[in-house]
């Protein structure tokens, strides 16, 4: 609620929609991370190890980069001065109870957190389990008010479960079409921009994320969401993977790549 309330009067140079919606980007990130994370740790390939390593090479170096040059900007006085203790467990993107030296990066806490219960909780009690994690963590920290909990007691966590859920649920959603689901969750914020609600955004994000799912990526996609089972269970011996011009790739799909996608063969992307 703060977000929604603060952004539009401190923005520089505000642009008439996105200091409306603007503050949406984060929820609808999450939900995304939610669905793209489901795809890699669902696989019958997953090892911890891999998946750590990735994670760790697509997010630190840009990272670093970005705090070098918030460094010189300190060092310039374009920057507010940060103790060097701060500054340099901030780089390590683990949880802290207050603000980072670079205050954007309160989001990739909160990923790094949704890394770490998805890496060890999908292999032990599949993709169902880490959906009841989620929603009992989001609940936990709403009854709580978001206490201290290394981001983990947050209502965060149902950003992510938005994801996880129209993962797990996609081979009967996509049923609705398009459209449908769309529709549903631009109605759904719009009504809560005068009837705001918990969890509303939430909603509104999976309704979202369905409609760009099927409409991205229209292909069959059966997955088993138990434990140890891939993410997806090709009904023919010819497959492609493919590649969506939304830079998510959606698993494997029987038959021809819909349009719009590259077919990539065995190449991994995550």
């Amino acid at each position: 609620m703060v977000i929604r309330v603060a952004f539009p009067e401190s923005a520089w140079a505000p642009i008439p929609f996105l200091k409306d919606w603007g503050y949406l980007g984060v929820n609808f990130f999450f939900a995304i991370w939610g669905y793209v994370i489901c795809l890699v740790v669902s696989k019958p390939t997953f090892t911890l190890r891999s998946f750590a390593t990735k994670r760790l090479f697509r997010l630190y170096p840009m990272y670093w980069v970005v705090m070098a040059i918030v460094a010189l900007m300190i060092a310039y006085g374009k920057y507010r001065a940060e103790p060097l203790s701060h500054f340099l467990y901030s780089m390590t993107l683990l949880p802290q109870q207050g603000a980072s030296a670079y205050d954007i990066s309160w989001t990739l806490e909160r990923e790094m957190v949704f890394y770490m219960l998805a890496a060890i909780i999908v292999p032990l009690s599949g993709i169902y389990g880490l959906a009841i994690t989620l929603a009992a963590l989001a609940l936990a920290g709403w009854w709580l008010g978001n206490p201290w909990s290394f981001h983990l007691l947050s209502t965060t966590q149902a950003d992510f479960l938005a994801g996880v859920v129209v993962f797990a649920a996609r081979p009967l959603l996509r049923r609705l079409g398009a459209a449908v689901p769309i529709a549903v969750g631009a109605t759904l914020l719009w009504y809560t921009r005068s009837h705001d609600f918990q969890f509303s955004v939430t909603l509104s994000m999976a309704a979202l994320l369905t409609g760009w799912s099927i409409s991205a990526c229209p292909g069959r996609a059966p997955h088993s969401a138990g434990r140890g089972s891939p993410a997806t269970r090709p009904t023919r011996s010819t497959c492609c993977t493919i590649w969506c011009s939304s830079s998510s790739r959606c698993g494997r799909y029987s038959g021809r790549c819909p349009r719009g996608c590259v077919k990539l063969g065995a190449s991994r992307r995550f």
